[in-house]
């Protein structure tokens, strides 16, 4: 609730003085950063533990009096929250950084591809796949400290989902009008091996010669770039089953297989949830009363956008791109699903006991859809009029939508 007032006295004079402007849905993301790292400071102060303190310790209680001044004294201290909640605060605030970096990257990719030839767009999307490993181990590295269900939804889960939902809501901006299909094709093409990608990676995280290739890369670093004589031997690969739990980061192939099969069940939900969305949100937005506010339409009598990015037929090619990558997602899951039963029967039920978990406890099932909601809340965004990421160029004062 802080955060939305904050939002509203900001934004208040400027809607009513200037109107909207350039990105403003990212200015407003950005307020909301500010927020979350300004309030986990305030939390530090004993001032709002002691309300809790008092709900939980009935014997405690005080006069008003008593409350209020101890309330003031605790103000002035420095922190309350010990000194492994306040590491877990700190790296719950780097995470959010990082989420954010990734949510302006893409909304980057949005104007890019609307601007761009289609030699610039097969650039971006060769680029965005790069970009999407590069999130995934900082996410990684950054959620660490936390739950392994936790560390692999935000690693995971998120950055697939994102990644598949900012790509899907803007092909229709590939131009295959009349002999565009001809010249652009190398578009979708490129945007297709990603989700492909992903798909092959998850057999062969499963393979001997994977594993024997991912220690090999480990244990390199060191002599090479540290000029160390001896050789790492925790990047070699053993056999022993050390901990049902793990996160894949040791040299135990088991602990591995494991990690890695329940790590991509999440990339194939993300992928799959992302394209599906944007094949079940899309037409809302092109035959809709949210027509006007969407660029999903091809209405010239509609002044407001003078240049309109793309039209119905771009539209029913993205939705033909989408189709094609959620079957070939759907059909890899299916075959990788039968690959772990047939040839790796001791990872399946531990795939399957991770899943039941969610069911087992709520809140993880809960985590999960809100991680894939607020993705697919922040593109719809992204693509509305007021929001200016999409139409940051639309208007002819000062970048204001209201015009002279």
């Amino acid at each position: 609730a802080t955060v939305y007032v904050i939002q509203v006295l900001f934004f208040l004079p400027i809607s009513l003085t200037v109107g909207t402007f350039t990105c403003q849905a990212l200015v407003g993301r950005a307020i909301s950063y500010l927020m979350v790292v300004g309030w986990y400071f305030v939390l530090q102060r004993p001032v709002f533990a002691y309300p809790a303190l008092y709900r939980n310790n009935p014997e405690m209680l005080v006069k008003r009096f008593d409350r209020i001044r101890l309330a003031w004294r605790a103000f002035k201290e420095p922190h309350v929250v010990t000194e492994a909640e306040h590491k877990l605060w700190k790296q719950w605030v780097k995470v959010s950084f990082v989420k954010s970096v990734i949510l302006y990257t893409y909304a980057g990719y949005m104007i890019g591809v609307k601007e761009g030839s289609s030699s610039v767009q097969t650039l971006l999307g060769l680029l965005l796949s790069i970009a999407q490993i590069a999130f995934r181990k900082f996410m990684q590295h950054f959620a660490q400290p936390f739950h392994r269900d936790m560390n692999f939804l935000l690693s995971g889960l998120t950055v697939y989902n994102m990644q598949a939902t900012f790509v899907a809501f803007s092909t229709p901006n590939i131009d295959m009008n009349d002999e565009g299909y001809r010249t652009n094709w190398h578009t979708y093409f490129v945007l297709f091996l990603g989700p492909l990608g992903d798909v092959i990676t998850a057999f062969f995280h499963q393979s001997e010669l994977w594993f024997r290739f991912r220690n090999w890369i480990k244990k390199i670093p060191k002599p090479v770039l540290c000029c160390a004589d001896t050789t790492d031997y925790s990047a070699m690969g053993i056999k022993i089953d050390m901990d049902f739990d793990g996160r894949g980061t040791t040299n135990a192939h088991p602990d591995y297989r494991r990690a890695k099969a329940y790590f991509d069940f999440l990339v194939f939900l993300g992928s799959l949830a992302g394209y599906g969305a944007y094949m079940m949100v899309s037409w809302v937005f092109l035959f809709g009363p949210n027509k006007n506010r969407y660029p999903f339409n091809d209405i010239p009598e509609l002044s407001f956008f003078e240049e309109r990015g793309f039209t119905v037929e771009d539209w029913a090619w993205s939705i033909a791109f989408s189709l094609i990558v959620f079957i070939t997602l759907l059909v890899g899951f299916v075959l990788f699903v039968w690959y772990l039963r047939r040839f790796y029967a001791d990872v399946w039920p531990a795939m399957i006991n991770s899943m039941y978990s969610y069911g087992r406890q709520p809140f993880k099932l809960g985590f999960a859809v809100l991680i894939l909601t607020v993705t697919l809340s922040d593109t719809v965004i992204m693509l509305l009029n007021f929001s200016r990421v999409w139409y940051y160029d639309l208007g002819d004062t000062l970048g204001s939508c209201r015009g002279t």
